[in-house]
């Protein structure tokens, strides 16, 4: 008896676990918070609560294995056991939940399988923090674990009385048979899964609250080889409908004044809308950019494909749309059959060049930019000053910008040079006095956008001065958006995946133009190779959209949730709990979806 009143406390104690892990993420997102009313507090406890029970329910479950293999030990040596696994699954289970709440706070969704993949570059993983907000995570981790191995300590206590190993024995096989009911969720015909926690009907951080982050990474990595093929409909009309979304005629405006100017591709670090005066941010942040934007066309309604750098860069180099749950990059037999602006650029006589002043190897950039570029420039590239300067992700902007105008004068013509810069990444530490003080996330990020600005300013400047402007065609877009600035923090909001996009130059004859064209990043390479009279057959999912006729159309996801946008609103579904949580005014973006979805999901197979 005294046994089973022990498994049933070790049960409980997990239960608590559950419980302050679930406290420390709302206090880590407090920003979040602020906006939740009390009710909506107590519903993110209410409603996550039986996943908290199947979270301890596998925790104790370990617990009943341990009394089934401890039954015929001592009871001073089925201690020392329990002490030792103990010991071990609450240091792995409270590194998870605290790594957990930093990831959402950066990301807007819970960690799931990929932040495995980026332990091959440790360095470049921890990179998105800062100092002290490491320093903090650490002192959290430490404080957790003591609170809850005294907790441990003092209130599940393993008996010391010897016993019968055979009553042990059934005793813990009966708790077994009892365990697996909170595991599962209860008895319910579909087990447990996130779906269980969502009850908020329009705060995308309520519902991911309540959902026990730890129980969602264990999820996430047992069924990571299990992905199965999303199907809503008949393949040949789930194409149809996204070659429908996908049209542009063949008639567009020419923005060009020469055939085959130099192209310069600035890819520009977490760059959103929000943060852009032209596009309805502050105006102040990006002072530099502003004056551009009246170069050439700016492009007002371009949505991020998705918030990672990998599905930015394979958005804009192949036209490829993001999968919610895989980066193509991370796939190089799948992302070498893919179609290249870059590669056909090199086919049209360029010489091709990208710039990435750090590891390149993070997020497997490297084996996807070099079967596309001919020549690659990482950190390794840099000396002197550049590399005394250098912060967590690589070399700053500004020496980054300064190499590749050093560069581009010495290079033979027609070239194209992709720059992808730095600064403007997670922690925001930039060399130079922030532009608006505060130590706030968002501050620290329009400081950081303000010198990104500030350097492609200066190169800008460079560059007219050399004579190369004349012949050069400018493409400016971004990586991906945050939510780190402006506006809604939602993940979900269909405004936070918004970017910038710009075609500008002395090639370019259209001065000053606007337009609004819904589209995203994997517009881009149809857009500039149609301006260049390049075939563009093979960009499946690309559109031109200075085509006369241009479907109004952009897909876009974000770990658990998918969305388009067309001409009558948004339409917003949760993969992992099934539904359709927003849907445009004639419903129309709920078959482009699923077709987009379950297209996309077929061709990273």
């Amino acid at each position: 008896m005294k046994r089973t009143t022990f498994l049933l406390k070790y049960y409980i104690f997990w239960v608590f676990v559950a419980l302050l892990i679930k406290s420390l993420f709302l206090l880590w997102n407090q920003t979040e918070c602020a906006s939740l009313s009390a009710a909506d507090i107590w519903g993110i406890y209410r409603h996550g609560f039986r996943m908290d029970l199947s979270f301890a329910g596998y925790m104790g479950g370990v617990g009943v294995l341990l009394a089934i293999f401890s039954s015929v030990l001592r009871a001073k040596y089925a201690r020392k056991l329990y002490n030792i696994v103990t010991a071990i699954l609450l240091s792995v289970v409270i590194i998870v939940a605290v790594v957990d709440m930093e990831i959402f706070a950066n990301w807007g969704v819970h960690s799931d399988a990929s932040p495995i993949g980026y332990l091959k570059t440790p360095g470049a993983a921890v990179a998105s923090t800062t100092a002290g907000t490491a320093i903090a995570l650490i002192a959290i981790m430490i404080v957790t674990w003591i609170v809850c191995w005294f907790g441990y300590k003092k209130f599940v206590k393993y008996p010391s009385e010897e016993g019968k190993p055979l009553r042990y024995l059934v005793s813990a096989i009966v708790c077994a048979g009892i365990i697996f009911i909170p595991i599962r969720g209860g008895f319910n015909v579909a087990p447990m899964n996130s779906g269980f926690c969502y009850f908020h009907p329009t705060s995308n951080f309520a519902n991911q609250a309540a959902v026990n982050g730890v129980w969602n990474f264990i999820y996430e990595v047992a069924h990571m080889n299990e992905d199965k093929p999303i199907t809503f409909m008949d393949h040949n009309r789930a194409l149809a409908i996204v070659d429908s979304t996908c049209y542009s005629s063949e008639s567009f405006t020419k923005i060009l004044n020469c055939e085959r100017p130099n192209v310069v591709l600035l890819l520009m670090e977490s760059f959103t809308s929000n943060a852009i005066g032209p596009l309805g941010g502050d105006s102040l942040v990006t002072p530099n950019l502003n004056k551009l934007a009246k170069e050439g066309v700016l492009f007002y309604n371009i949505y991020g494909t998705a918030m990672r750098s990998d599905r930015g860069l394979a958005g804009v180099i192949s036209g490829q749309p993001s999968h919610y749950s895989k980066a193509i990059v991370k796939f190089p037999d799948k992302s070498m059959k893919k179609p290249s602006l870059i590669k056909k650029l090199g086919e049209s006589g360029y010489k091709t060049s990208f710039y990435y002043a750090g590891d390149m190897n993070f997020g497997n950039f490297k084996s996807y930019v070099t079967m596309s570029f001919s020549r690659l420039v990482d950190e390794n590239e840099f000396s002197g000053e550049a590399i005394k300067n250098r912060f967590k992700w690589g070399v700053h902007d500004e020496y980054t910008y300064a190499k590749a105008l050093e560069d581009m004068k010495a290079e033979s013509q027609p070239f194209c040079y992709m720059i992808y810069n730095l600064t403007s990444h997670e922690p925001f530490i930039i060399p130079s006095e922030p532009r608006f003080p505060g130590d706030s996330r968002e501050e620290m990020f329009k400081s950081a956008i303000y010198y990104t600005d500030s350097c492609l300013g200066e190169f800008i400047k460079g560059y007219k001065e050399c004579g190369l402007w004349e012949n050069t065609l400018f493409v400016l877009v971004a990586d991906h958006s945050t939510r780190t600035v402006g506006g809604s923090h939602d993940a979900n909001d269909p405004n936070t995946f918004k970017i910038p996009f710009m075609m500008f130059g002395g090639a370019v004859s259209v001065k000053d133009s606007v337009l609004y064209n819904i589209g995203s990043q994997v517009d881009v390479a149809e857009t500039v190779l149609a301006q260049l009279n390049i075939p563009t057959d093979d960009f499946k999912f690309s559109k031109n959209l200075l085509a006369d006729s241009v479907a109004q159309f952009a897909y876009f996801s974000h770990g658990v949730a998918a969305q388009v946008a067309n001409s009558v609103g948004t339409t917003l579904y949760d993969i992992k709990g099934k539904e359709f949580q927003r849907q445009d005014s004639l419903n129309r973006g709920t078959e482009e979806l699923k077709a987009w979805l379950q297209v996309v999901d077929d061709d990273i197979r």
